[in-house]
């Protein structure tokens, strides 16, 4: 499942128009991955969660070496 529901989520990300999922997760989707978006909200919702808390990390790195560039002089 964990498969599936990256793809669901990777689909409404990289979906130019913004559409919701429901609209994205067609039935051939349902058929050949096995799952329903019912069935695949939940895990979706946990990848969403794990990419913005993976997001927010790379953003406190990123502000944590630009100050310790500034405190050496960018040595």
């Amino acid at each position: 499942m964990p498969t599936a529901a990256s793809l669901a989520f990777s689909m409404r990300v990289l979906d130019k128009q913004s559409r919701p999922l429901r609209d994205l997760w067609t039935p051939t989707l349902s058929h050949y991955t096995g799952y329903t978006l019912s069935e695949l909200s939940p895990v979706v919702q946990a990848v969403a969660e794990h990419v913005l808390r993976a997001a927010e990390a790379l953003d406190g790195k990123k502000e944590q070496e630009a100050a310790a560039a500034a405190n050496t002089g960018g040595f």
